[in-house]
């Protein structure tokens, strides 16, 4: 009698609207996408975690009371939100510094982000950072504590995965309980005007404990690191998904904002070679028919899969692809998506 394989698999999320000179709709970015992701984890019986980008609710409620229609997206938020984690999804940090300079456009109903002098947490003093995580903390509790008493917010992704340099954040996640991690893509880095990290000596191991540098493993520290990866899109899975992209492809995402596009480095000297492969996160907004087979050998091969994922850039062809993986995935496999039962194997 044979034994199925378990297969380590995490959905996470990035909850927020776009992020480039017009934020998008509340509607379209997050509340329509992220209702048909969680049909999909519903009906494959899957757990997801949601990094909420509480920044953009500090200024949706420093503004509510200028502009009622932001009263309405934060209900809208709220519910949502409630929804997630009463079905048994997490619900973490995600803080994107430049919305603390966002302007509200009355008559677009949308956000200008084109200020982006605080793109990353590294242009604010310990202090800013510090004040805003503790606010972060209490957003998530004040919304979720009455209906779970018991639920506190203790993993955080950073908005960028600008989680560079440690130290800034250390002081923040001792004072707010946080304890997990998961902003680190293995072997990428980038570098923007005023934001950067680099991942590139990025740890063997997956999952690992640390303490005051995020890329140095150490036993029994305090925080635990669950790292995103990169697939390599090469070969056959490359040249279908090039003639798949000439012939088929069409942008039905959800979002309406218009988004900053950041590009990732592959370390090391570039060959002749690298023009005929990519890397690239595994993510639901990435996934197509041509792709199914590169997820599916990449997950074979792989007992820890991390996919890093962004409801406003998913589209109904992006939820069809997926399912079909998941379906395939769940005929040969048993899937473990609960990070927490990782930890204690």
């Amino acid at each position: 009698m044979s034994t199925r394989k378990t297969k380590n698999i995490l959905f996470t999320f990035d909850y927020e609207l776009s992020l480039g000179y017009r934020s998008g709709t509340v509607l379209n970015c997050m509340i329509r996408p992220t209702d048909l992701i969680l049909d999909l984890l519903r009906k494959h019986g899957l757990k997801g975690i949601f990094f909420i980008d509480t920044t953009s609710i500090m200024r949706m409620q420093d503004e509510s009371d200028k502009h009622p229609e932001l009263k309405a997206d934060l209900e809208l938020i709220k519910k949502q939100i409630l929804t997630i984690h009463s079905e048994g999804h997490y619900v973490y940090h995600h803080i994107h510094p430049h919305w603390l300079d966002a302007v509200y456009l009355k008559d677009e109903k949308q956000w200008d982000l084109s200020n982006q002098a605080l793109f990353s947490v590294d242009a604010l003093t310990s202090e800013q950072t510090s004040n805003l995580i503790t606010r972060s903390k209490q957003i998530l509790e004040d919304w979720i504590q009455p209906i779970d008493s018991s639920y506190f917010p203790e993993g955080y992704r950073a908005g960028g995965l600008f989680i560079e340099p440690f130290d800034k954040f250390k002081p923040s996640f001792e004072k707010n309980g946080i304890l997990y991690d998961f902003s680190v893509l293995r072997g990428a880095k980038c570098s923007l005007s005023g934001a950067k990290y680099d991942f590139s000596a990025s740890p063997t191991e997956y999952i690992y404990t640390f303490d005051s540098d995020i890329l140095k493993p150490e036993n029994n520290g305090k925080f635990t690191e669950i790292s995103i990866e990169l697939v390599e899109n090469k070969g056959l899975h490359k040249i279908l998904n090039s003639i798949w992209f000439r012939l088929f492809y069409k942008n039905d995402a959800f979002a309406d904002g218009k988004s900053n596009t950041v590009v990732l480095e592959k370390t090391g000297k570039q060959s002749f070679l690298s023009k005929f492969s990519n890397s690239e996160t595994l993510s639901w907004e990435m996934i197509n028919p041509a792709k199914i087979g590169l997820y599916k050998k990449h997950i074979g091969s792989h007992e820890f899969t991390h996919f890093l994922s962004h409801p406003k850039l998913i589209g109904p062809s992006n939820l069809k692809s997926m399912d079909r993986l998941l379906t395939k995935l769940l005929k040969r496999y048993t899937i473990e998506s609960d990070f927490k039962k990782l930890l204690n194997k």
